[in-house]
């Protein structure tokens, strides 16, 4: 790993850069449509874009598989860069900024992530020892979550504005300044600016790949095929990898639909609140980065990822039944934990196991999966049964009733398959 340091160290700036600049885009686009009472019009936007996503996920892993992994992300980074620079100009010019051009961006933003993250961990495996992916991964959740705290911090003083005084982390404290909350379109600028930086600093990025990419030409289909066909002679791999992505799964729905109608309908808070919640969930996510690996380093893989799941899935009910801002912030904490941590697990094991030209194939799979299980959920939990506050509510019994699913299933593959799922 010695021979890829300073590559490590620049990709890791790289992606820090622009995961802040992306986490203040992601969260002001949800709040914008909470603030504006549209928070169920989002909610059916989010289904509609993992409907979008369904198309762009098989081709991703076949992209990872196939192409110099470094020009992918500077030619996705540049793409999404232009297209917000071109809308944020379009905006000023008009005097205002349209429903379509922002979801736009979050349409981009989001199904760039189908692409971002794959590609990341299979650059990552490439460059790195097999020995270091656990504490790479670990590096990977601490990094990726500084970027989230410190977009939270900012996402909030932006999107609030200052009389004064800013909230952080719910917390009120002095400012020397004040200004109106920003528009959206000046945020959209801001996160392209940080798109074509992380752009630049990746073109000088040099390394010694440690497994050399083996480049198949055939058909994306009959690609995806081979990944299936790999997993389906390996079911344990299979059902664990789909299984284990259940916290993942509830998280996004729960952060793009629910959290922001929750802290608007449940607890009658703004967006320093919302903010706070992200920021709060980073830093339990960050812990996780840090103390995961010793924390459950006697602990066969599956047991860890089973105790993290059904302490999400109460959490949920909890939060739920005893509205409190409060308790949102200390579940935040928990729920960062334990997806980060969740992560953290099935990436070291899933590493040391998929040879590095299948990962890409194989994470589409899995990617597959969680898209078509999030656009249930979403439809579901979208579904106007109550008013908004019991909407909410409704929402997060209902994602902790489906981790406890994911539960009873991962205990089972584990009961059957519990010697090949060893610690790593």
């Amino acid at each position: 790993m010695n021979e890829n340091r300073r590559a490590i160290q620049w990709l890791m700036i790289a992606n820090t850069i622009s995961g802040i600049a992306q986490g203040i885009s992601m969260l002001a686009i949800p709040w914008y449509f909470a603030k504006s009472g549209e928070a169920n019009l989002f909610g059916w936007s989010f289904f509609l874009a993992n409907i979008f996503m369904l198309f762009v996920a098989p081709f991703s892993g076949v992209l990872i598989d196939k192409y110099d992994r470094v020009k992918v992300f500077i030619y996705l980074f540049l793409f999404i860069g232009i297209i917000e620079l071109s809308i944020s100009a379009i905006a000023l010019q008009s005097g205002g900024i349209k429903f379509p051009f922002i979801y736009l961006v979050f349409l981009l933003t989001f199904l760039s992530y189908s692409i971002h993250y794959p590609n990341l961990y299979a650059l990552i495996q490439q460059i790195t020892p097999a020995e270091k992916y656990g504490k790479l991964t670990s590096i990977l959740e601490i990094q990726g979550q500084f970027s989230t705290i410190v977009a939270g911090a900012l996402g909030a003083i932006l999107l609030d504005g200052s009389d004064g005084y800013i909230k952080i982390l719910g917390i009120q404290l002095g400012s020397f300044f004040r200004f109106e909350p920003w528009k959206i379109e000046w945020i959209f600028i801001v996160d392209a600016i940080t798109y074509f930086l992380a752009a630049l600093i990746l073109t000088k990025l040099k390394f010694k790949p440690l497994v050399q990419l083996q480049i198949d030409h055939s058909p994306v289909f009959i690609r995806m095929a081979d990944g299936w066909h790999y997993l389906w002679g390996r079911k344990h791999i299979l059902w664990f990898g789909i299984f284990s992505l259940g916290i993942f799964a509830t998280l996004m729905v729960e952060s793009f639909t629910l959290l922001p109608a929750y802290v608007k309908y449940c607890l009658d808070q703004g967006a320093g609140v919302f903010a706070a919640a992200e920021i709060y969930y980073a830093v339990g996510a960050l812990t996780a980065g840090l103390i995961i690996r010793k924390l459950f380093h006697k602990i066969k893989v599956p047991i860890s990822i089973l105790i993290m799941t059904m302490i999400t899935a109460v959490g949920y009910i909890l939060v739920a039944i005893f509205q409190s801002t409060l308790l949102l912030f200390v579940y935040s904490v928990i729920l960062g934990l334990c997806n980060a941590g969740t992560r953290i697990q099935r990436m070291s094991y899933l590493f040391s196991v998929i040879p590095n030209q299948f990962m890409g194939r194989v994470s589409s799979i899995f990617n597959l999966s969680n898209i078509f299980t999030r656009i249930i959920l979403t439809g579901i939990v979208s579904i106007p049964l109550f008013g908004p506050s019991m909407q909410v509510q409704f929402g997060l019994i209902f994602l902790g009733i489906f981790l406890l699913l994911c539960f009873v299933i991962l205990w089972i593959v584990y009961k059957r398959q519990g010697d090949n799922l060893k610690t790593e």
